[in-house]
């Protein structure tokens, strides 16, 4: 398929951890680890999808704060072949308790995800599937050094 699929993640910071997800999809039969966020629905602009995603996969309301970071390719999705272009934001606050360490069920893909805090000092670039986030994880650590 030949056309572009706009995304929006999120950098949750907490005690000089970040939030992780790592999700596995049925359909694909593979587990990504990334940063929180999805794909942007007809109508939403990049910042809506990311309140909105936020809400259905960690029920949190998240303040959405600067964008943080935009993929500077366009790479292609694994799931459809799309050219994927990824919005970083930075989230100031939410409410909600978010929970980790345990599977979650999703219903878009039917699989699951476990979101773990990553602390800074442990933070590999490299473990993040998609190149994007790589760069977006680089980039947080120079700035936290």
């Amino acid at each position: 398929m030949t056309y572009f699929n706009p995304r929006s993640y999120g950098l949750l910071i907490k005690d000089q951890c970040l939030l992780v997800s790592t999700e596995f999809y049925e359909n694909t039969g593979r587990t990504f680890t990334k940063l929180p966020g999805g794909g942007l629905e007809i109508g939403e602009g990049p910042a809506e999808a990311l309140e909105r995603e936020l809400l259905e996969e960690l029920d949190i309301k998240a303040s959405v704060g600067e964008i943080y970071a935009v993929n500077p390719k366009a790479s292609q999705s694994v799931f459809d072949g799309s050219s994927v272009l990824s919005f970083y934001w930075r989230i100031d606050s939410w409410q909600g308790l978010i929970e980790t360490g345990d599977k979650i069920s999703h219903d878009i893909q039917s699989g699951w995800q476990v979101l773990n805090w990553v602390c800074f000092k442990e933070l590999d670039p490299k473990s993040f599937s998609f190149e994007s986030d790589q760069l977006v994880v680089e980039k947080l650590l120079l700035e936290v050094s």
